[in-house]
């Protein structure tokens, strides 16, 4: 299938070879004529209102490779503003089709969605007649006698006999008289090192040392926050809270709890109010965003919790 923009073709030909050839023993019949497909552009008029695109279709009778006007058998329009794409298939009819005796290709023409819109018959020409046989030609002359080929490898030897029967065995003679023992030899070289063996268990620890002096006194504790004010890291029954900004000291923009976002609800804006104002009244709690997983929720403390899609505590204002 090709898909055909009606905003971008200027012209477009396509030749489809659909000709028949002759057959038997004799010279080839004469060629049937090829199927030309054309697509032109359409000006605004009466086939199309905003212009378009014109799918013509015919046999090329003489030959060109041309669609002239006398051979056009079906002419299409797609419109603008009707489909965003047109589409077409070609399909070869075999001879002896109601449609085509003699063969050709049937063009199909379909709109964006791929339903047909309509489908035209190309019929290809009648097959030219069989030519008549040519003259069998003389025999030609019995060439020379080719040189003898190469001699042929030995063939590899057969299999061996089967052994023979053992012969019966011999006395045993005496036994000689032991020989002197001969001298020590040399001392060998001495050989590479062996490797490492492994690390033996761990010895019990020894007695502990004396204490030792005590260390220089640490910085001063920081002084407390406020009462009834958000700061960017305070505890919140029992969880780090923390603030993105803050507008104001009873204000905090995108709150967070061990690092991780806020689920909205009036238990969690509460306690969190409470916690931090000691009202609990709250004044603004906003959820303009999705809350990412794991977060938080309150349920009589801080539990984590995976549900989709819940909304997140994005502002909390408090009295």
């Amino acid at each position: 299938m090709r898909l055909l923009d009606n905003k971008v073709w200027p012209l477009l030909a396509v030749v489809i070879g659909i000709g028949v050839a002759g057959c038997g023993g004799g010279s080839d019949g004469s060629d049937g004529a090829d199927a030309l497909v054309q697509l032109l552009a359409e000006a605004p008029g009466a086939h199309c209102a905003a212009g378009g695109e014109r799918l013509m279709a015919g046999v090329d009778r003489n030959g060109d490779a041309q669609l002239q006007d006398a051979e056009v058998q079906s002419t299409t329009y797609a419109c603008n503003g009707q489909s965003a794409q047109a589409a077409f298939t070609m399909t070869a009819i075999d001879a002896g089709d109601a449609r085509c005796p003699s063969g050709g290709t049937l063009v199909g023409i379909a709109d964006a969605s791929g339903a047909k819109v309509q489908e035209i018959p190309i019929c290809s020409g009648a097959a030219g007649a069989t030519g008549a046989t040519g003259a069998v030609g003389a025999t030609g002359a019995t060439g020379a006698t080719g040189a003898d080929g190469a001699t042929g490898a030995t063939g590899a030897d057969g299999p061996a006999g089967p052994a023979g029967p053992s012969g019966a065995v011999g006395a045993t003679g005496p036994a000689g008289a032991a020989g002197p023992t001969g001298p020590t030899g040399p001392a060998g070289a001495t050989g590479p090192a062996g490797p490492t063996g492994p690390a033996g268990p761990q010895g019990p620890a020894g007695p502990q040392g004396p204490i030792g002096q005590d260390g220089p006194a640490g910085p001063a504790a920081p002084e407390p926050l406020p009462l009834g004010e958000f700061a960017e890291i305070q505890i919140v029954k029992g969880a780090i809270l923390t603030c993105g900004t803050r507008p104001g000291p009873r204000a905090c923009v995108n709150p967070q709890l061990n690092g991780v976002d806020i689920a909205s609800s009036s238990a969690a804006a509460s306690i969190l109010c409470s916690a931090v104002t000691k009202q609990g009244i709250v004044v603004n709690a906003s959820t303009a965003e999705i809350a990412a997983d794991p977060h938080y929720i309150w349920s009589f403390g801080w539990l984590p919790d995976s549900t989709p899609s819940t909304p997140k505590l994005t502002r909390l204002d408090c009295l």
